[in-house]
């Protein structure tokens, strides 16, 4: 019995160690000349350089001791590592590992000093509007809930009030536009009498549609989502005669499915649309 508890005891306190420590062997100063490399890094086309620095992010947790302008340049240059496809994997997951500690979601969301106008997540938001127009699907999403869940977290922990609708309005902007854009070129081709939807404008559907099945289980961005992902789907992917070039429609229809029960269980009480939130 003794033994056991004895086990017991020296698991947690192993555990305990483990996650207070960056990673077993690499002191904290290491570690921070470590991501300096990284941040230095000019040449991102060396891939197995640039890759082996992001697997090492994405495993390790940061030392809380890091400064805090470094642990912004290393988000800032993991953003330049999502340009390059043959990095966006583990980019995306050194993004996921370093916004998943709540100490720097705080900072992030709140900013480090207790009156900063504009917190960090300001320029996190706009790096990640810029990188929403060339990254896939698979990893758009995983940016996209990244965010949403340093959102959440703000949101949850009833912080600076006057920013968080700032913050959903930003990162639920990008959608919107997107959307707004393929309802003018479908309506434009159907009212030439051109019912096809080609895999150019499928393919915006569904990273449409992957945005915001990041994001509206959190009740906060409800109000900013645009009516005209509904209005394209009741006017045109429910219409028989639109014939879908690319095969795609049932994978397209999955995701509306996933994204309108979202909605209805979590926030079909509010208004949808177009322009922004409407008082009732």
């Amino acid at each position: 019995m003794f033994f056991w508890s004895l086990l017991t005891f020296a698991t947690i306190l192993f555990r305990t160690f483990v996650a207070a420590s960056p990673t077993l062997g690499l002191s904290e100063s290491e570690f921070t000349r470590k991501l300096d490399k990284f941040i230095h890094m000019k040449d991102l086309n060396d891939v197995d350089e640039a890759n082996d620095m992001l697997e090492f992010i994405g495993s390790n947790n940061l030392p809380t001791g890091i400064p805090w302008n470094q642990f912004k340049e290393v988000t800032n240059q993991i953003f330049e590592c999502l340009k390059a496809e043959t990095l966006r994997q583990p980019a995306c997951k050194a993004f996921e590992k370093i916004v998943s500690v709540d100490n720097n979601k705080y900072f992030m969301y709140n900013g480090r000093r207790k009156y900063d106008i504009k917190p960090y997540m300001y320029k996190l938001l706009e790096n990640i509007n810029e990188a929403s127009r060339y990254l896939d699907q698979e990893s758009l999403l995983y940016v996209y809930k990244s965010v949403a869940s340093i959102i959440e977290y703000g949101y949850a922990g009833n912080n600076l009030r006057d920013h968080e609708n700032n913050y959903a309005k930003s990162i639920m902007s990008v959608p919107n536009e997107m959307i707004e854009e393929v309802w003018k070129a479908i309506h434009n081709d159907n009212t030439e009498g051109v019912n096809v939807l080609d895999e150019n404008q499928i393919d915006k559907i569904l990273n449409i549609l992957n945005m915001y099945n990041a994001a509206p289980h959190y009740s906060l961005f409800h109000q900013h989502i645009s009516k005209n992902i509904f209005d394209l789907f009741s006017k045109f992917i429910f219409n028989k005669e639109i014939v879908d070039a690319s095969g795609k429609t049932e994978e397209m229809m999955n995701g509306f499915s996933k994204f309108s029960y979202s909605y209805v269980i979590n926030a079909g009480q509010r208004n949808l649309h177009a322009d922004g939130p409407q008082k009732t």
